[in-house]
C-alpha cells in the first residue's frame, strides 16, 4: 500500500470518528454541555481565587467569594444551556437558585466528609482520592441539577380535551348536526303517523 492510499484511509478514519463523535454529542447533549460548563465553572473558581490571592484579603473569605462566583456561573449556564429551564419570574428563578445553591452546599459537605474518611481515618493520600471524590461530586451535582431544573409535563385529559380545538369544534358540530337530523326524523315520523290516523278516521 502506497503513501497516498494510507493517507486516504487515515482521512476516512478521521472523518468517521468525527461523525460518530458529533452524533454521540447530539444524543447526549445534556451530559456533554454539563461537563463543558462544569470545566468552565472550575476555571471561574480558580480565576477568582488566584486573582484575590494577590490582595491582603483573608484566605477563607477568598474561598467563599470564589465558591459563590462559581455557583452563580454554574446556575446560569445550567439553567439556560444544560437543562434549558423555561421558568421565569423572580419567584421561580429565586426558588431555583436557592435549591441549586443548597444542592451545591450538600455536595460540598459530601466532598469534605469523604476527605475526612479517606485522609484522616483511612490515611490515604490526597493525590489518590482527589479524582474519585471529584467524580462523585460531579455525579451528585448533575443529579441534583436535574431535580432542580426538572421539566413538568402537562397532564393529558381524556375525551375531547386531547383533541385540537378545531377537531373538538368539528366533533361538537357533528353531534349537533346528528342531533338535529334525529330530531327532524322523529318529528317527520310523528307527523306521518298523525296523518295516517286522520285518514283512518271516518
Amino acid at each position: 500500500m502506497n503513501i497516498g492510499n494510507r493517507l486516504r484511509h487515515f482521512w476516512i478514519l478521521i472523518k468517521t470518528f468525527v461523525f460518530v463523535a458529533i452524533d454521540w454529542c447530539r444524543e447526549h447533549r445534556e451530559i456533554v454541555t454539563y461537563i463543558f460548563f462544569g470545566g468552565l465553572t472550575t476555571v471561574v473558581d480558580w480565576a477568582v481565587s488566584f486573582g484575590l490571592y494577590t490582595t491582603s484579603m483573608n484566605t477563607h473569605l477568598i474561598h467563599v467569594i470564589a465558591w459563590v462566583a462559581a455557583v452563580l456561573f454554574a446556575f446560569v449556564t445550567n439553567k439556560i444551556w444544560v437543562f434549558r429551564s423555561k421558568r421565569s419570574g423572580f419567584t421561580a428563578v429565586f426558588s431555583e437558585l436557592f435549591a441549586f445553591a443548597g444542592g451545591r452546599v450538600l455536595s460540598l459537605g459530601v466532598q469534605e466528609l469523604l476527605f475526612v474518611v479517606t485522609e484522616e481515618w483511612l490515611l490515604w493520600p490526597r493525590a489518590i482520592v482527589k479524582i474519585p471524590i471529584s467524580v462523585v461530586v460531579v455525579i451528585i451535582n448533575y443529579i441534583l441539577g436535574k431535580l432542580v431544573f426538572h421539566k413538568k409535563k402537562k397532564p393529558v385529559a381524556d375525551g375531547l380535551s386531547t383533541q385540537s380545538p378545531r377537531s373538538t369544534a368539528r366533533a361538537v358540530s357533528g353531534a349537533v348536526v346528528i342531533g338535529d337530523v334525529s330530531d327532524q326524523s322523529s318529528d317527520k315520523e310523528e307527523h306521518e303517523s298523525t296523518s295516517e290516523k286522520d285518514e283512518d278516521e271516518p
